[in-house]
């Protein structure tokens, strides 16, 4: 059973509505890639045709191997600022090897026919290459991984952001890497994220220079101006590693990154870890508690060492007023919960409580999900903000595993 949550105007008349979309549950064995582009057809006809002559369309599949085979994202911006949309493709990286991969079905990018279809052939990559591809205006999309500076392999990188981190008017690139799931050696395990800022469109890795290189095992971003300084901040996303075979499931702290600004000169803004002294890092600090079971009440907390899963002892729930989440997150989203000109923000929590801060207005914030009646856990996936009822506040929509 798949669920979507829709949570109405976060105010003290706050309401809920559920609504179940049925599907089968069943164990993946196949991962594949499709990508679809649908187009609006326009008042006339009101609805939406795929375009599989004029767009993306393909597909290449293969065997789920492990946990880590999330993944690939796709996000749009013009980032040669040309007037139409391009797309950057993130890859997954199975750690098979070439030559492994290719016998399993895998293969790598396919040659871009330059034909009046525009037909563009995709490969889902188990070697882990990502590409950025540009749309020449004719609705050809054009390889440009290499010589743009951004192609990457061996790395499985699970989101994409185009964001505007320096704000000299051009989309940079915010890439949320997730590395490898191996909880044997868990702290070596994930792939520093990656910021590639674009000049002229060229991209240049400038992670060392912003200090955005989240170590863990990361899933997506998020930006926003939530100090009004007038600068971008980036709220990171861990999801952590999942153990199939124990049922065991890593957390890690989502990170929350507050833009100085370009402190020495170079071009470059400068980031710094604001997690906790804002309250945001998505789970209560309890060091000894590393791993958390899949199976089970919502908020029960195990510790466990991962050569010795039977060495499992049960420790009393979570020890706050307020939930904070499960730190092992998918989605999240910036939006004006209540009203005051500031962002505040919702963080959709895999295998528990979704919490939402309050902006404070002074760096800080406060978990309030209990007050606004947005407390019931949860597995979620994904979170959008929206007036959906007109009524001139945002409302909250959640979709659950």
């Amino acid at each position: 059973m798949r669920r979507l949550r829709i949570v109405d105007a976060i105010d003290s008349s706050a309401s809920n509505l559920m609504c179940d979309i049925s599907s089968q549950s069943m164990r993946p064995v196949l991962v594949s890639l499709l990508v679809a582009l649908f187009l609006s057809c326009g008042p006339a006809s009101a609805g939406f045709e795929p375009v599989t002559q004029s767009g993306l369309d393909e597909i290449d599949s293969g065997p789920l191997t492990n946990w880590a085979s999330y993944g690939p994202g796709v996000a749009w911006g013009d980032y040669d600022q040309d007037g139409d949309l391009d797309v950057f493709l993130t890859a997954r990286f199975d750690h098979l090897g070439q030559e492994t991969a290719l016998s399993l079905g895998f293969s790598s990018m396919g040659q871009i026919p330059a034909n009046d279809s525009a037909h563009l052939r995709l490969t889902e990559n188990a070697t882990g290459q990502s590409h950025l591809l540009r749309n020449d205006g004719g609705g050809q999309f054009v390889d440009v991984s290499s010589e743009s500076g951004v192609g990457s392999s061996g790395v499985t990188t699970l989101g994409a952001t185009w964001v505007d981190f320096d704000g000299d008017g051009d989309v940079d690139l915010y890439l949320s890497n997730y590395g490898r799931a191996d909880l044997e050696n868990p702290e070596s395990s994930g792939e520093p994220n990656q910021m590639f800022q674009n000049e002229n469109g060229i991209f240049t890795d400038v992670t060392a220079e912003t200090n955005l290189g989240n170590p863990g095992h990361s899933s997506g971003s998020v930006w926003a101006d939530y100090d009004h300084d007038g600068d971008l901040d980036c709220y990171s996303l861990n999801f952590g590693m999942v153990d199939e075979l124990t049922g065991l499931a890593r957390r890690e702290t989502n990170i929350l990154y507050r833009n100085e600004g370009d402190l020495n000169g170079d071009g470059i803004p400068e980031f710094s870890d604001q997690t906790k002294e804002s309250g945001t890092f998505g789970q209560k600090e309890i060091s000894e508690i590393d791993f958390v079971p899949l199976i089970g009440p919502a908020l029960s907390i195990f510790p466990t060492s991962p050569s010795n899963p039977s060495s499992q002892a049960a420790l009393p729930e979570a020890e706050s007023e307020e939930p904070t989440g499960s730190g092992m997150s998918w989605a999240a989203v910036w939006f004006d919960a209540d009203g005051d000109g500031w962002e505040d923000l919702y963080v959709a929590s895999d295998f528990g409580i979704s919490p939402l801060y309050r902006n404070n207005r002074d760096g800080t914030f406060d978990v309030i999900t209990t007050e606004m009646g947005m407390s019931k856990p949860g597995t979620g996936m994904g979170a959008h903000a929206a007036d959906i009822d007109l009524d001139g506040d945002m409302d909250v929509c959640q979709s659950n595993f």
